[in-house]
């Protein structure tokens, strides 16, 4: 009888329930350093690496332009024109894009009035910016238009006219052909 009892006592511990507590403590404990891990990459990136953040959230989202302006019109103290901005169009091309056959070189050439083999030349560069002709005037811009070209483009800009060119020029001054003044009022304005 005492045999059975022991059977039974061992049969007993054999179907008692296994702890899950050592288990429980695993579970938690990674837990807890998952918790402790993501509040740490959390100060760490909003204390310590600010700056570096910050720089690179302008440079996704802040860009510079430069956009370019016409020039003020210049008066003289009676309200009379002395310097007047036009909005005008440059022919620009890219050479990688345009085909440079006889017949588009051909039209271009009698349409903006210049040499077929200069302009053969300057399509047959290696650059992805051309200057074709600049400050054309509406119709040649309305003829250019219509060609309908790839990698032809109008760029808008502006031309300075000074109606009282002669009379005043000395005071007025000038400006190049990018808009800048390069003597009197225009190079000090």
């Amino acid at each position: 009888m005492a045999n059975r009892k022991k059977k039974k006592v061992q049969q007993a511990e054999i179907h008692r329930q296994p702890s899950y507590r050592a288990r429980r403590y695993t579970v938690l404990a990674v837990l807890a350093l998952a918790y402790v891990s993501l509040i740490w990459q959390s100060v760490d990136r909003q204390v310590f690496e600010t700056a570096f953040l910050q720089e690179q959230g302008e440079r996704r989202y802040l860009r510079t332009m430069k956009v370019s302006a016409s020039r003020g019109m210049i008066t003289d103290r009676n309200g009379e024109p002395l310097s007047i901005s036009t909005p005008v169009k440059s022919v620009v091309a890219n050479p990688r894009v345009v085909k440079s056959d006889n017949q588009t070189i051909g039209a271009l050439a009698s349409i903006l009035d210049l040499n077929p083999d200069r302009l053969r030349r300057q399509l047959s560069s290696d650059r992805s910016f051309v200057y074709l002709k600049r400050r054309i005037n509406p119709d040649q811009a309305e003829k250019v238009a219509a060609l309908e070209i790839k990698g032809l483009d109008l760029l808008s800009e502006y031309r300075r006219f000074y109606p009282s060119a002669e009379v005043m020029s000395h005071i007025v001054g000038f400006t190049n052909i990018d808009d800048q003044g390069q003597e009197g009022m225009e190079l000090a304005y």
